[in-house]
């Protein structure tokens, strides 16, 4: 496997978020310096830079794109989630103030019609709430600091990921209307013994991989009464902070404190590919939808890496 790093300035401070939209043609990007950036994907990779959505004013840690890639939800360090339309950046639709402080994680449902986000440092909340209205449906606090919100494929289950150590997975009960959503903890995995920063559902849904301070991947079966574990990769050697799926579900990109991007086999652990030119800690990755390209930044500048899988 061989691969070939683009690097693009854009941001004048560290960058902690990258989401590529569903249809792979745009790259958002986000960060210390309070702006959200879009970038356009050309035919032959390279991006440009099209647009800058600059109504936080705040540290922004956290992007997700609606599943019809029409939205774009963004979360910063005051506790606030803006949702505005990518069409016109200047518009917020929305915004969404039920954290006190730092909106690290989002996620949309499938349908759309929901967003859960995870609170860290000064809240420490999981909130559900209605993309339509902003209006709150859910909210659990039982968990410390949560670094990673994912929505399941099939948007039945929810996954929060934790400091102290937890990754909990929700049933989702949608209930007689889309304004009586509530979701119930159904199973928890506590296998890293440590905090973790990082946790992702497979394509498929049937797997979750999750990082964090004890410096391993566990890619784990969801399943009741008790998780199943599939694969330990070792590889790294420092914190895990960022992890993203190939969109077939067969390859793992992870990254962190060690400043390493490796990409591995999931069923096996296998290394298949070290990226090392990071200069800093990595702390956000994408996946392209299209699977050819990986997303990645640490400090000022994106590195898009294309990925030769033959």
């Amino acid at each position: 496997m061989r691969a070939r790093a683009r690097h693009y300035p854009g941001h004048c401070d560290a960058i902690f978020a990258l989401a590529w939209s569903p249809d792979g043609q745009l790259l958002a990007s986000a960060g210390r310096d309070g702006s959200v950036r879009l970038w356009q994907s050309s035919n032959d990779g390279a991006l440009e830079p099209i647009a800058a959505y600059t109504g936080h004013g705040q540290c922004i840690l956290s992007l997700a794109w609606s599943p019809d890639g029409r939205l774009l939800a963004s979360g910063d360090t005051a506790g606030a989630v803006h949702l505005w339309e990518v069409a016109s950046p200047h518009r917020c639709l929305l915004i969404y103030r039920g954290h006190r402080r730092f909106v690290r994680s989002l996620a949309w449902s499938p349908s759309g019609d929901y967003l859960i986000s995870g609170g860290d440092y000064g809240d420490s909340s999981l909130q559900l709430w209605e993309s339509r209205s902003g209006r709150c449906l859910f909210c659990d606090r039982q968990q410390y600091r949560l670094f990673a919100v994912g929505w399941s494929p099939s948007g039945e289950r929810l996954l929060s990921a934790s400091f102290d150590g937890y990754v909990d997975i929700w049933t989702v009960d949608a209930g007689a209307s889309t304004s009586s959503l509530r979701a119930e903890r159904s199973l928890r995995f506590s296998e890293h013994g440590r905090p973790i920063y990082c946790a992702a559902w497979s394509p498929d849904g049937q797997l979750i991989a999750s990082g964090g301070a004890d410096n391993r991947v566990l890619v784990w079966r969801p399943q009741t009464p008790s998780p199943q574990l599939i694969t330990i990769y070792r590889d790294h050697h420092r914190p895990l902070k960022a992890l993203a799926w190939s969109p077939d579900g067969q390859l793992l990109a992870s990254a962190g404190d060690d400043c390493s991007l490796l990409l591995w086999r999931a069923s096996s652990g296998a290394t298949l590919l070290s990226y090392g030119e990071h200069q800093r800690w990595i702390r956000c990755l994408a996946w392209s939808p299209k699977g050819r390209q990986i997303a990645s930044a640490s400090d000022t500048l994106i590195h898009i890496i294309d990925i030769d899988v033959d």
